[in-house]
């Protein structure tokens, strides 16, 4: 997956189409397939080399609902972290 994320990045770059961001929902609900910290930390690593912010969208898990922790994943590796539905706000944090 990073291999492909990485190469789509480049594909657009050459074609004068920067990426403004890598956007990951690390948990699929309706499977319960779960992003690993690891998978998280290189997709920023990735997201940072290239320019790009990485976008966890937690509006489906926060809250508590994977009961690992209020977002569900180490929120460390997003540049934003969107959230909603369960919380029942809306909204993002980032960082400065």
């Amino acid at each position: 997956m990073l291999e492909e994320t990485l190469k789509a990045i480049k594909v657009n770059r050459s074609k004068g189409t920067p990426i403004a961001a890598v956007v990951v929902a690390p948990i699929h609900t309706q499977t319960g397939a779960v992003a690993s910290d690891s998978f998280l930390s290189e997709l920023g690593k990735l997201a940072q080399e290239s320019g790009a912010a990485l976008v966890i969208d937690a509006t489906e898990t926060s809250a508590g609902a994977s009961g690992k922790s209020f977002w569900g994943i180490k929120a460390e590796h997003a540049d934003y972290l969107v959230f909603g539905k369960r919380s029942y706000t809306e909204g993002f944090y980032c960082r400065p």
